[in-house]
């Protein structure tokens, strides 16, 4: 073949992959709205004998991912690494940032698998401002990961709910006389606190603390609880899968999901 025929093959090679490239964006926008198209049908059924509002529907958008293993203690980590790369996430109080569930190994790693996703708690309407992230690499304490294909659905409502952290700043931290901080005055003041949260929610059932954990942010150790949330009308779950209680959302704390999936990872 002489060179006007390889440069007429490589022209032709060339439109056929960019012909390509766009009927693949194309056959995914289709993917992506027949499916939004289905979520929503399913959370109109869901919502026929609620009150609440369709548009306040809490959604997921989770992303695969690419990876060996992340920090098991990854949640300020991860977030300041998905500011860096999108940095509209570092003021996005919209959204929440669910912790990467993986397989705990001895070295304080969280080790990924084919299930492990980077999950984001929002609105339905902020899902298009977080796309730019598929094929970006995240670099999390170290460990480089590759966010891939996503996949977008509202969030089910239950009548059990678990919040694997939650922490909360207290106007004064309870102390001993060695001034070490009492940790069951603090779990009272804490319960207090998130009671107050809750009721500003309208949701009157009790929280039952179910562990002790902690938090890492700039090397300072923040402690708070695992918490539960039983006897829940479709309502109040809805409401506490949006909103959540205590701060630090971007960081996995304060986020809920049923009983059964907060318990993995």
């Amino acid at each position: 073949m002489g060179a006007a025929g390889s440069h007429e093959l490589r022209n032709l090679l060339a439109h056929s992959e960019c012909a390509l490239t766009r009927w693949t964006k194309i056959r995914q926008k289709i993917c992506v709205l027949t499916a939004f198209r289905r979520c929503e049908l399913e959370v109109a059924k869901l919502l026929e004998k609620t009150e609440y509002d369709a548009k306040d529907v809490p959604w997921e958008l989770a992303f695969a991912i690419n990876g060996l293993s992340v920090p098991r203690d990854h949640g300020y980590l991860l977030y300041s690494s998905l500011s860096r790369e999108l940095p509209l996430i570092h003021e996005a109080s919209w959204c929440a940032i669910l912790p990467i569930r993986g397989v705990k190994s001895e070295a304080k790693e969280m080790l990924l698998h084919s299930a492990s996703r980077l999950r984001f708690r929002l609105p339905q309407s902020k899902i298009g401002v977080l796309l730019p992230l598929v094929g970006r690499k995240l670099e999390v304490g170290g460990s480089l990961i590759t966010l891939t294909r996503f996949e977008a659905h509202p969030v089910q409502p239950s009548a059990t709910l678990d919040a694997r952290l939650v922490v909360i700043r207290l106007t004064t931290t309870p102390r001993g006389d060695s001034g070490a901080i009492d940790k069951n005055a603090f779990a009272q003041q804490f319960t207090k606190e998130v009671t107050r949260q809750l009721r500003a929610l309208e949701i009157y059932s009790a929280p039952t603390i179910t562990g002790r954990r902690d938090l890492v942010v700039h090397k300072q150790r923040i402690l708070g609880f695992s918490l539960r949330m039983s006897g829940l009308s479709v309502n109040e779950s809805f409401s506490l899968l949006s909103k959540g209680v205590g701060g630090k959302r971007r960081m996995g704390c304060g986020v809920f999901e049923p009983t059964r999936l907060a318990s993995h990872g």
